[in-house]
């Protein structure tokens, strides 16, 4: 059974939260105003936090292996 740090940090949780600060950080430069670059800069930094987030969740989890003893 993890412990309670064990799913504090896990991966699956720090990258949802990942995706909400960045996309909070773009949204709130947005609201000031932004430049066609920093546009590209904000949509560039959601779509890598998506991408951690949506490859997290689907890549396959390492198999542990048992060895038997004969």
């Amino acid at each position: 059974m993890p412990s309670a740090l064990q799913i504090l940090f896990s991966a699956r949780l720090l990258s949802a939260g990942a995706v909400v600060l960045v996309a909070m950080l773009v949204g709130a430069e947005a609201a000031r105003g932004m430049n066609l670059v920093q546009w590209l800069g904000g949509l560039t930094a959601v779509s890598a936090a998506v991408s951690w987030a949506v490859i997290e969740r689907a890549w396959p989890k390492k198999a542990s292996v048992q060895v038997r003893q004969d």
